[in-house]
């Protein structure tokens, strides 16, 4: 009987001892496959590029830039909104993103007019994109 109750200690431990270092052996696969993740193909956060107020000073369009994550050479992402000069919100309704592939954005041109801005690159002149505003929304439009 001793010998059987040994036995069946000695089988208790093995068992316990398996799960643990199987328990140890998924928690560092784990927590490596995480830091793995999360420091690749990871995108830097967005960064303001251009700001363009409108000319009676109610509204300002935002423009910020994400960068393609380290090692890559795309996508240039761009987030445009318009925010309410006063309070510094977003106006209703969504940003718009655009998306340039491998080309950066710079030197764009703003032209307001009461309740609409175009956008448009310089080299070689394009517009692409109009902004609506009405009743504190934004609407954005590209243009093709």
């Amino acid at each position: 009987m001793t010998n059987m109750t040994n036995s069946v200690r000695l089988t208790k431990v093995i068992w316990r001892t398996a799960v643990f270092a199987v328990l140890c052996a998924l928690t560092l696969v784990s927590s490596i496959r995480c830091s793995l993740v999360s420091s690749v193909d990871r995108a830097p956060e967005p960064t303001v590029k251009m700001v363009s107020n409108s000319p009676d000073g109610k509204y300002r369009c935002v423009v910020r830039e994400q960068l393609p994550p380290k090692g890559y050479y795309s996508p240039y992402v761009y987030i445009f909104t318009i925010k309410d000069s006063s309070t510094d919100q977003d106006l209703r309704g969504d940003q718009y993103r655009h998306n340039t592939d491998s080309v950066t954005l710079s030197d764009l041109k703003f032209d307001w007019s009461s309740n609409e801005l175009r956008i448009s690159s310089p080299n070689p002149v394009r517009h692409f994109l109009t902004a609506k505003i009405h009743e504190s929304e934004q609407e954005w439009i590209p243009v093709k």
